[in-house]
């Protein structure tokens, strides 16, 4: 029995660790929208396993080593298999071809996930009494897959790690074949972990779409690809072309040439240009920029606290005008490692809400860039918690009395992320009561960028006379206040328009009417980058006209994903329907049941998700610190369920929506890893007490309670994060709460005294 627990342990640490690496790889080579939706049908293909057992039934005669076998064979066989199917999701606009590519690549993608699911419905088939030791071993060999990949992927590339993890799986399956002197042990030799090694070699390196910026940068004359550095939060390209510049709406009055430097490609995208103070041959150009109209105001601030590196020109900018002191929080490991190793700078490496609570530095000067090298935005998706409304009080909680806050973005048209910000800025000094608005905040605009500039104390007739001369210099356009210029407005700006509108009483009618989703962001909504609003879709289609593309990267994937999904969840379930396998007098309980602790522990696990992002900052690192933590405590909860009686554990799971309750009341974000551990450990109980109760009368139904299970941890993710665009992350943990309230009423009800009772 050891050993049965033991290949439960190591498959699903494989498996974990394939889907976080997975997520990182389609992020490379595809997009991340794509890897989402790789990443849901993993799980689809796990619960469609277990499906597998239970609707086949005895008619399945091989066992779980057999099972370990598959999964050892199908991890590089989808590696390979992929690597060859020529998909590429840009041409799935123009070519028909690419949706059957599309189709043959999630297939193998199903492969190592059917084959988990199938050994972890064998294993509870064969072993139904030791039902709850199982789960546990499943979820605390997720954790440790969970918790290692992000450390791995900071010391070698993600098909590296991919061919030693597949290595690893290869070598035990072989050994504990080899311990039942099973003569096929020698297949291992010669298929799985020869062909994991040539993967951990890179004998198969990843294939980036053509169409993405890195490809299409190399292909230019005198192009370099200096270094490569890989961490857990992106792949960081160094190429070298002396023919581009970077330069964020320089002024058309400097007519001289920008510099150039290092340019940055994150996940084979181009993010910027890394400029050196150095090779700058002339600095006079940064007085030309938008971004110096701060030092305009206050020429030598003491302290300047910027919001992540970007380009580097802020930085230099700031070492020119003699600044004292100069803090930089830059979430991402990878631009940390590019600087410390070509540079030898260090980097805060915190996000900048964790570093603003923890400092009592004050800050002459606040400094917010999110002009990366292509004026496109962030996936609609992204959480954003540097530009919500409570970040926007900490900020001006952190500045001196004469403090500036600045930021600047990229016009991208239709007007959107502008009014958005706006929006922001503007409730946030209504909120600190730094009244009128147009006393504090100036808005302007360049040729192709937008600058917002908020001044605590107000601005002065001295500080609007430099600004006008700065303006008018240098041909920017002044959007708000409207009088800022005694000259008439430069028209054709919608943004000065709206902005305008905004700003009255009328706000909210125009932005309920306006075609984009430009409310405020707060913590509960720090969705920044999402601006649809499915009611309006016909609107925003005729308006960008640049059909399913746009839509998908403004966030319309994540429906659509549900949709699929769903259609998915419901086939499989029809067909088990079909075969009779479900029509049982249990079913009306065992249905509600799991999907409740399922959509329950997920909707949890999103929300923790969403939160500890505040505080980590980088996505990869929260992601793994939440399901590392909740698979390992639910694990140990599991295990403890396994020796107690049945009306013994109802007695414990009222704590779990109570803990639920007193998060909502109380949001105590230091304390937040103690929740984790607490909650999850109690939500272990759930699943081995519906296996005791719900299926005691016929434990051979235990593998259609995990698909159920299973299938509510396909949809759960992307209905969670919908709820959270809609309502809040408040009322998904109140949704959670009333799971596990169905939960605990169906359960209780269900109890009666166990003929059989499991050990």
């Amino acid at each position: 029995m050891v050993s049965i627990f033991l290949i439960v342990f190591i498959s699903s640490f494989s498996v974990l660790f394939f889907e976080v690496l997975l997520l990182r790889i389609f992020s490379i080579t595809l997009s991340y929208h794509f890897a989402s939706f790789v990443l849901a049908i993993s799980i689809f293909g796990i619960v469609l396993g277990s499906l597998t057992v239970y609707v086949l039934g005895n008619t399945i005669k091989i066992k779980p080593l057999d099972a370990s076998f598959l999964l050892s064979f199908s991890f590089p066989f989808h590696f390979l298999v992929s690597h060859f199917i020529p998909f590429d999701h840009v041409k799935l606009l123009w070519e028909k071809t690419h949706l059957f590519y599309l189709i043959l690549k999630i297939i193998p993608i199903l492969c190592p996930f059917w084959a988990y699911g199938l050994l972890i419905g064998l294993c509870y088939r064969e072993y139904a009494r030791f039902a709850a030791k199982i789960y546990a071993a499943d979820l605390v060999g997720a954790a440790c897959g969970a918790f290692l990949a992000p450390y791995l992927l900071d010391k070698m590339s993600p098909e590296t790690a991919l061919g030693l993890v597949f290595s690893l799986v290869s070598v035990f399956s072989f050994l504990f074949r080899l311990l039942t002197k099973d003569i096929f042990s020698l297949l291992y030799l010669f298929v799985p972990l020869p062909l994991s090694l040539a993967i951990a070699l890179n004998y198969f390196p990843i294939r980036i779409s053509e169409y993405k910026g890195l490809p299409s940068l190399l292909k230019m004359p005198h192009s370099e690809l200096i270094d490569t550095i890989y961490t857990r939060d992106s792949r960081l390209d160094i190429v070298w072309n002396p023919h581009l510049r970077y330069a964020p709406g320089l002024s058309f009055k400097f007519t001289e040439k920008a510099p150039c430097g290092l340019l940055l490609c994150k996940d084979a995208e181009i993010s910027g240009i890394f400029l050196e103070e150095s090779k700058i041959q002339n600095v006079e150009f940064l007085r030309f920029l938008p971004s110096f109209l701060p030092y305009v105001i206050e020429e030598r601030p003491k302290t300047v606290f910027f919001v992540g590196l970007g380009s580097g020109l802020e930085l230099i900018t700031a070492k020119i005008q003699g600044v004292e002191k100069l803090y930089v929080a830059e979430r991402d490991t990878s631009v940390r490692k590019f600087l410390e190793k070509f540079y030898g700078r260090n980097l805060l490496h915190t996000s900048t809400r964790k570093f603003l609570k923890e400092t009592k530095e004050k800050f002459d000067l606040i400094v917010i860039s999110r002009t990366y090298y292509l004026p496109s935005g962030n996936f609609g998706l992204e959480e954003d918690y540097e530009t919500t409304v409570d970040a926007f009080l900490e900020y001006l909680y952190a500045l001196e009395e004469r403090g500036l806050l600045f930021i600047q973005i990229f016009r991208v048209p239709p007007p959107r992320y502008e009014l958005k910000l706006f929006n922001n800025l503007f409730y946030a000094l209504h909120i600190s009561n730094l009244l009128p608005v147009k006393k504090h905040l100036l808005v302007f605009a360049s040729w192709d960028t937008i600058g917002f500039l908020v001044k605590k104390d107000g601005f002065r007739d001295e500080d609007y006379s430099r600004v006008r001369n700065f303006l008018k210099e240098r041909m920017f356009e002044p959007v708000f206040p409207p009088n800022l210029l005694s000259e008439n407005l430069i028209e054709g700006l919608p943004e000065k328009d709206f902005i305008l509108i905004l700003s009255d009483s009328s706000a909210s009618e125009f932005i309920k009417a306006y075609p984009f989703d430009i409310r405020i962001t707060t913590d509960q909504r720090p969705f920044f980058n999402y601006f649809l609003k499915l009611s309006r879709i016909k609107d925003i289609y005729r308006i960008t006209n640049k059909g399913c593309a746009y839509f998908i990267m403004e966030g319309m994937a994540l429906p659509f994903l549900f949709f699929i999904l769903s259609l998915f969840v419901l086939f499989t379930l029809a067909y088990a329907f079909l075969k009779g396998k479900v029509l049982t007098a249990g079913s009306c309980r065992i249905i509600p049941y799991f999907l409740s602790i399922g959509f329950g522990f997920m909707f949890v696990e999103v929300l923790f998700i969403h939160r500890l992002l505040k505080i980590h900052g980088s996505p990869v690192d929260t992601f793994s610190i939440v399901v590392a933590s909740f698979l390992l405590s639910a694990g140990f909860g599991s295990l403890f369920v396994s020796f107690l009686k049945e009306k013994k554990i109802i007695l414990f799971v009222p704590i779990v929506p109570i803990l639920l309750f007193l998060l909502y009341l109380f949001d105590p974000l230091k304390e937040m890893t103690v929740y984790l551990f607490a909650l999850g450990f109690f939500m272990g109980f759930f699943f081995p007490l519906g296996t005791k109760v719900l299926c005691q009368e016929d434990p051979s139904v235990t593998p259609f309670a995990y698909y159920i299970n299973g299938m509510a941890s396909v949809l759960a993710p992307q209905a969670g994060s919908l709820i959270a665009l809609a309502f809040g992350l408040d009322f998904l943990l109140l949704c959670s709460i009333g799971l596990y309230g169905i939960a605990i009423f169906i359960v209780s009800h269900s109890l009666k005294p166990s003929p059989h009772p499991y050990p």
